[in-house]
């Protein structure tokens, strides 16, 4: 069977931002990006999506795919169709923890999303917990995300158990940490691989689901821990990785006193071999030049969360520097440091940040 749905198509197939050398010369000033690629949007008033059994097959113009299959059904339902969107960084035990004002990251975590946190040790909670953000996530339009999980391994059996039903494409794992955080909270290097193995063999490559070794952030992370974490990686060549980096100027202080032979933040995971093509290291709002030439060189990802960066005072992003030094940038909610699962909202959001710093 197919359909065909129309609407107004709108995507962008292509990197926009493909020739970063080039600037503005008609308004005089070299702060501002030109489109290198003006075909990188893609939009169709009069266009369509062909879905035959299921499957995307086609989009383009209405009449043209009404030529292409001609037995289709034509859904004239209307609106905006786009693709479905990805976060690359959202948190699952963070949902009733969203809009929390007046608190800047340390505090935020310590007086609201850690007790929050430490009620995942009930698996029923949890599992709950799962599907009310999972329905979230699609609600808003997205069908792939980077899942910051719980620090409980009940608790993420649930959550891909759920997860695996919702037919959403999710990487996420164990959160692992064994300090600065509730004693219920930690683990140690033995049982954080014991734990995220099991859920590997498990979980890792059934259906839409894939893993991601999660140390929660340095500031809770040993030394020890992160080698653990290396490990699993090292065990498992096709597994991803995800935590936080340069998120605000007391973190990035803590991990210079808790890492003093460290040249950076960034140095704390690379000594562990965290630093590769599948790693996603969300905010870096602070980065030194040299931690964005060994992103690029890596060719890790970052992940932008504008709306959070703005909620907690994290600070603006500086996407201009990480494009030149050509490291690869995408867009997360941080729900619940960020107060929307809308990634509409939180590019608007993007787009006002480098607007204030005249990129």
């Amino acid at each position: 069977m197919t359909t065909l749905l129309a609407g107004h198509l709108l995507h962008v197939p292509r990197d926009p931002f493909v020739d970063r050398s080039k600037r503005s010369e008609a308004s005089g000033t070299r702060d501002r990006w030109v489109i290198a690629d003006p075909d990188a949007l893609h939009a169709v008033h009069d266009g369509a999506v062909a879905i035959v059994s299921g499957t995307i097959r086609a989009t383009g113009a209405l009449h043209e795919l009404r030529d292409r299959f001609p037995d289709a059904t034509v859904d004239r339902t209307g609106g905006w169709i786009v693709p479905g969107f990805v976060d690359g960084h959202v948190h699952y035990p963070q949902l009733p923890v969203m809009g929390a004002m007046g608190l800047t990251l340390m505090d935020w975590l310590r007086e609201r999303t850690f007790p929050h946190e430490a009620r995942f040790a009930d698996a029923t909670f949890a599992a709950r917990e799962a599907r009310a953000f999972l329905t979230a996530l699609a609600r808003n339009g997205t069908t792939a995300a980077m899942v910051f999980g719980a620090h409980f391994a009940p608790a993420m059996e649930a959550f891909f158990a759920e997860a695996a039903a919702s037919g959403l494409r999710i990487s996420a794992g164990l959160t692992l940490g064994d300090r600065e955080l509730p004693d219920a909270m930690r683990t140690d290097p033995a049982r954080a691989i014991a734990e995220s193995g099991a859920l590997i063999a498990r979980w890792h490559g059934r259906g839409r689901l894939r893993y991601a070794v999660t140390p929660r952030f340095a500031v809770s992370a040993s030394d020890a821990l992160l080698a653990a974490c290396g490990e699993l990686l090292a065990d498992h060549d096709d597994l991803w990785f995800t935590t936080h980096l340069n998120e605000m100027p007391a973190e990035i202080a803590y991990v210079r006193d808790a890492f003093p032979a460290a040249r950076d933040y960034l140095d704390v995971y690379d000594a562990h071999g965290l630093v590769g093509p599948r790693s996603v290291f969300a905010h870096d709002v602070h980065p030194s030049d040299r931690e964005l030439q060994r992103l690029s060189e890596a060719r890790a990802v970052v992940c932008h969360c504008a709306g959070s960066n703005q909620f907690v005072g994290s600070g603006l992003f500086p996407l201009r520097r990480h494009l030149d030094h050509g490291v690869r940038v995408m867009l997360g909610s941080d729900v619940g440091g960020g107060p929307s699962f809308h990634l509409l909202a939180e590019a608007r959001t993007a787009y006002q940040a480098q607007m204030l710093q005249g990129t």
